[in-house]
């Protein structure tokens, strides 16, 4: 029996880690004046598990362009809120192919020498 008749539908899942990009980010204009470093983390649930057998791209999820499309979005426009960020990243990778049912990304910022920082998370599906 192949392995793929021994079990049932696979939940596949690709997890970008620690992508860190520099954004606009703050409620204040001071604040925003110059970019900070906010660390992404982004995982893609895939619609189907059809890229574990075919061993092709069109079948599941290029990273590499989740990362220029967080890139380009977190570069967009200044941004008040993490929270609005992580909504436009979220809603804009997870329109971009077709292959994805659901996108969660965590975005962290440092706020204080007293704390590692603040992270917000969300989960999109379609």
């Amino acid at each position: 029996m192949a392995a793929s008749e021994e079990f049932g539908e696979a939940i596949v899942q690709l997890t970008l880690h620690d992508l860190q990009i520099p954004v606009r980010l703050g409620c204040t204009q001071e604040e925003r004046a110059y970019p900070q470093i906010v660390v992404f983390n982004i995982e893609l649930e895939l619609s189907s598990s059809d890229s574990l057998t075919s061993d092709k791209l069109k079948d599941t999820v290029d990273y590499m362009s989740v990362i220029e499309v967080t890139k380009k979005v977190s570069r967009s426009k200044e941004f008040a809120l993490l929270e609005h960020l992580v909504h436009e990243v979220g809603c804009t990778v997870l329109n971009e192919s077709e292959n994805l049912s659901k996108v969660s990304i965590s975005a962290k910022k440092h706020i204080s020498p007293v704390t590692q920082g603040i992270t917000f998370s969300a989960t999109f599906s379609s």
